[in-house]
């Protein structure tokens, strides 16, 4: 009788032992994959602030643009009144010069102001130039400030686009959708790991829906990922009635709100990319129009879709596969 107490004790202590380190290198992986989590925060919150201050650059020297806008504009002004003021000069002349011409006595003024009338119309020439030159001074500096206003606008896009990219991942959505298939399944453990990482947009905390062809099998939550691979906790009650997660079934992208509810008694119409043999959606998802499971006869036939194999073993005795191989 000791002897199978001892057995019983071993066993036991082995299990323990087992648990711990399971669920310490859970952790370690978990506290490793929040500090990268962290680090890519980090960064686009300093390419936030790099657009930002680029933005505040950009509409200082439009101000400072439209300042000499206003500057140059002010002077134009003056020049023209100068212009003005000089035709009405050079028309006194002209008039003063015209009476000299019918007074044949006063020819002598005529000879004096004569110099005087050439200076004025040299003195519009310049004018005249000068606005010229001003008008094109202008034009190059609101050509300037259209550039300027197109450098901030696609500044201002770029910032709009960090800022939405990141309430997307902090709200666990996948920007594009996402579509993969379980590559490995540890119900007795409760997660499964798919293709598909950071290089698909994926996020913490997502929540996907799992099919098996038009068959709804239950949802997951993202809990960690790297550049290729993705492992998800399965939801617990969203398990279907008598169903287990399999390699290959189909795992997308929510895309309604999860309401938990048995597969026969769903009422709400399947999204068109579903067969047309599919005519609910109890997660309120996408279905898949593709099956990769394997054949129904692999499906189990129990009612709790909480149980545990009856062939698994937590100490070791298992033939199911090994998460951390």
């Amino acid at each position: 009788m000791w002897k199978i107490i001892a057995a019983v004790a071993a066993l036991i202590m082995v299990g323990s032992i087992i648990v711990g380190f399971m669920n310490h290198t859970a952790h370690q992986e978990r506290l490793a994959e929040l500090a990268r989590k962290e680090n890519t925060l980090e960064q686009r919150k300093d390419s936030l602030a790099t657009v930002e201050a680029e933005i505040a650059e950009r509409e200082a020297t439009i101000i400072k643009l439209e300042d000499e806008t206003n500057r140059i504009q002010t002077e134009k002004v003056d020049l023209e009144a100068k212009l003005v003021q000089t035709n009405a000069n050079l028309e006194t002349r002209e008039g003063e010069v015209e009476a000299a011409k019918k007074q044949a006595d006063k020819l002598k003024v005529f000879v004096a102001d004569l110099p005087t009338v050439q200076g004025l119309q040299r003195e519009q020439t310049q004018v005249t130039v000068m606005i010229d030159e001003k008008d094109i001074e202008i034009q190059g500096v609101q050509g300037e400030i259209a550039t300027q206003q197109a450098a901030r606008d696609r500044a201002q896009k770029v910032a709009d686009d960090l800022v939405s990219l990141r309430q997307e991942q902090q709200n666990g959505i996948i920007r594009g959708g996402f579509r993969s298939n379980v590559s490995k399944a540890f119900n007795q453990w409760g997660f499964v790991v798919f293709p598909g990482g950071n290089n698909s947009g994926m996020t913490q905390n997502a929540i996907l829906d799992v099919y098996r062809g038009s068959q709804p099998i239950c949802k997951l939550v993202v809990t960690s990922f790297e550049a290729g691979r993705t492992v998800a906790d399965i939801v617990p009650g969203s398990l279907a009635p008598g169903q287990i997660v399999q390699v290959g079934d189909t795992v997308i992208q929510q895309e309604r709100s999860f309401v938990a509810a048995p597969a026969a008694a769903a009422t709400e119409p399947a999204p068109e990319s579903a067969p047309a043999s599919a005519t609910s959606d109890p997660f309120g998802g996408a279905m898949s129009t593709e099956s990769a499971a394997p054949a129904a006869s692999d499906t189990p036939t129990a009612s709790d879709p909480f149980a545990t194999p009856a062939t698994d073993d937590p100490f070791g005795g298992s033939s199911s596969p090994d998460p951390f191989q």
